[in-house]
């Protein structure tokens, strides 16, 4: 497969991008960054070319041919590609592909629109917006802790990443902006053990190198929060 093409139109700081990219590294695939500038006021060539329908990041470009929306990246992705010692980002098994797919649809719907609501809210809105982030947690250290049967299987897919770390693991990025903003903590340590150790496993793990640096994306965010929730 060297004569393969392989290009992610992402931003540096986006999660949804960071998704693709968390797969590829997972499954070792070697892949091209096209990092957009300005992908909400002057949007590349490419982007808009590649994805008409929305212009939006990430796109996935295979030997030319695009795919744009994270998830259905990570699902390509695991499906072309083989997977190193036979671990795959979705379990063979149809009940447990399900229910990986229900799980990563639960972080997106449930947790992530918390998380977006806490960034772009005040007040009593945001307070809400902590609760119902914090509720998300709790239910998933539960789901980690029954994947998670030893310490050497740190990950929503056991002893290796899976579809639902690459999903949610781009958000857990934005946790220490997230704190500030909301003015409370996720206390992973103390109160979700196992959501502690995943997020420690991942910074290690073969998707730690395309992972942007925490202190300025750390600014980026606080940056982001004052300008669409100016005080």
């Amino acid at each position: 497969m060297a004569s393969e093409e392989v290009k992610v139109v992402t931003f540096w700081a986006s999660p949804y991008g960071l998704r693709a990219e968390f797969a590829l590294s997972a499954k070792g695939v070697p892949y091209e960054r096209l990092l957009e500038v300005d992908h909400w006021y002057n949007k590349s060539k490419i982007l808009v070319e590649s994805n008409p329908v929305y212009k939006q990041i990430p796109v996935l470009l295979h030997n030319g041919k695009p795919l744009p929306e994270s998830l259905l990246i990570i699902e390509y992705v695991d499906d072309v590609w083989p997977s190193p010692h036979g671990k795959h980002l979705l379990p063979p098994d149809p009940y447990d592909r399900a229910m990986a797919r229900f799980w990563s649809d639960f972080a997106e719907k449930k947790l992530n629109s918390a998380l977006k609501s806490i960034l772009l809210t005040k007040g009593d809105t945001q307070k809400a917006a902590v609760e119902e982030a914090l509720s998300c947690i709790s239910t998933l250290e539960g789901v980690l802790e029954k994947a998670s049967s030893s310490k050497d299987a740190p990950f929503f897919g056991g002893d290796h990443l899976g579809m639902i770390d690459c999903v949610l693991g781009p958000f857990s990025l934005w946790f220490p902006a997230y704190e500030i903003i909301g003015d409370f903590k996720f206390d992973l340590e103390e109160n979700y053990p196992h959501m502690h150790t995943w997020y420690q496993a991942l910074r290690t793990s073969s998707v730690a190198a395309c992972m942007p640096d925490s202190d300025k994306l750390l600014e980026f965010v606080l940056g982001l929060r004052k300008m669409l929730c100016p005080e």
